[in-house]
């Protein structure tokens, strides 16, 4: 009799027709984004001047000018201005670099897809053709940031080291994969610092399938020096100016798009909140908030430790975890920051899919790409179209009426259902991500769930 039961890794024709259309779909709405997209509120011209005092005016990053990034975002600021032939001072020098810079990050989009692909079509191939588009329209929605900001080498990297890690998992030396996987994540602590947080959740998926005391120890330094390298290299030149970024970020207030901000907000008449430009960012002002700023930092330990408590919890009962806790600490420690920008959903939303790929049925997958998209319409409604209000300086005619910061003086408020729509954002992303915890700790999946083959 022949067996009914179907090869894990086999494909059928439809999911491979289903995932090169949407493959084909992320490319043609990709292109759009990158043609014709609008210049609206980039940060393309900061990153220009970085490029021109290093490379034009051999000035010394870090020690001549202060740069508020690690050094791989600030690296990434470099090759527009090296393939960009017009003079900094020529009229259409500008637009020339954002071109340029626009096409890095489409490149590092496009491969950022297909690994983020890769990965869940490694472990739910059913799941791959919706999640490519959710990745897809979610990154539509959010076109006006999505190429003139840094974080799509961030996206990258992080899949990069979702898909390496679920190929650790299946291979019968995994050892290489491993190694892939310490790189990307050392290379994103050097660009955005937060996926830091990751590194001892990342070290008990390993420790689930590596017992060799010499891969750990080579995963160990691998890690380290993915992260350590490009510090060390501007310490050299830079001395101790590089640690200037820290104290920056450190410093910074109640970005008004935080989860914090948004609940003052809606509260304003209670809490005297109100907004002021901030170092780096529009900040929440205000007894509460100042409050909030400095407890945010506990608030994302005491919750990485009731993180950790479940993880060894679960790692005693499964002794062949995936990378979900990890990804699930980027993600709480990036939602309980006192820092959430616009671009922050370009990664983090494909994190939620990608951790929702390895849990979810497909019912529930289907609602958690629902949510994201829900999420990043409102984030590009609130920033740039409605983010504060500009006036006109000969007719004094205010721009932008329900702008989330309204008015124009020093200290100002904000628009009630402008904050509602950012709060709902704010409530959708943390219902997702505690839904993606309940699901990964407390639920059994049972048949719905993925079948993960045993340690090898």
């Amino acid at each position: 009799m022949q067996s009914s039961v179907t090869p894990p890794h086999s494909e059928s024709p439809a999911p491979q027709r289903a995932i090169g259309i949407a493959f084909a779909a992320f490319l043609l709405t990709r292109l759009a984004v990158l043609l014709f997209t609008p210049h609206l509120f980039s940060d393309v011209g900061l990153y220009a001047t970085y490029a021109v005092r290093t490379i034009d005016r051999q000035e010394t990053p870090y020690s001549d000018f202060t740069v508020e990034y690690p050094p791989v975002s600030f690296w990434l600021t470099l090759p527009p201005r090296w393939m960009t032939k017009e003079s900094p001072a020529s009229p259409g020098f500008l637009a020339t670099y954002r071109f340029t810079f626009r096409i890095e990050m489409f490149l590092l989009d496009v491969l950022g897809c297909l690994f983020f692909a890769k990965a869940v079509q490694a472990g739910r191939a059913t799941l791959a053709a919706p999640a490519i588009w959710g990745y897809t329209l979610t990154g539509v929605l959010l076109a006006p940031v999505l190429y003139d900001r840094l974080d799509a080498a961030l996206l990258l990297l992080l899949m990069f080291w979702i898909w390496a890690g679920e190929e650790a998992r299946r291979a019968d030396r995994p050892l290489r994969y491993w190694l892939y996987a310490c790189v990307a994540l050392g290379l994103s602590i050097a660009h955005k610092l937060v996926p830091l947080v990751a590194v001892p959740f990342f070290g008990i998926s390993l420790l689930c399938r590596t017992r060799s005391i010499g891969s750990v120890a080579a995963c160990v330094v691998t890690l380290l020096a993915a992260t350590a390298v490009p510090f060390a290299l501007h310490w050299a030149v830079s001395g101790n100016d590089i640690w200037w970024l820290l104290s920056f970020h450190a410093q910074r207030g109640l970005e008004v798009e935080s989860v914090y901000a948004g609940f003052l907000m809606v509260l304003q008449e209670a809490t005297q909140a109100f907004a002021f430009q901030g170092p780096g960012s529009w900040d929440v002002g205000g007894q509460i908030a100042t409050q909030c700023a400095a407890w945010a930092t506990y608030v994302i330990v005491g919750l990485l430790m009731i993180l950790a408590a479940a993880t060894l919890k679960k790692w005693a009962k499964d002794r062949d975890l995936s990378l979900a806790p990890a990804i699930l600490a980027i993600v709480v420690a990036t939602l309980f920051a006192k820092v959430l920008s616009a671009q922050y959903p370009i990664w983090l939303l494909p994190l939620l899919l990608a951790l929702g790929s390895q849990l979810l049925e497909r019912k529930g997958f289907l609602a958690l790409v629902f949510g994201c998209l829900l999420a990043a319409a409102a984030t590009t409604y609130v920033f740039p179209f409605n983010f504060f209000q500009v006036v006109n300086p000969r007719t004094q005619e205010i721009y932008y009426p329900n702008a989330l910061i309204q008015g124009t003086g020093a200290q100002r408020g904000f628009h009630p259902v402008t904050a509602w729509i950012l709060v709902i954002r704010n409530l959708a992303l943390l219902v997702m991500t505690a839904y993606l915890g309940w699901r990964l700790f407390c639920k059994d999946r049972g048949a719905d769930a993925r079948a993960m083959p045993a340690p090898r």
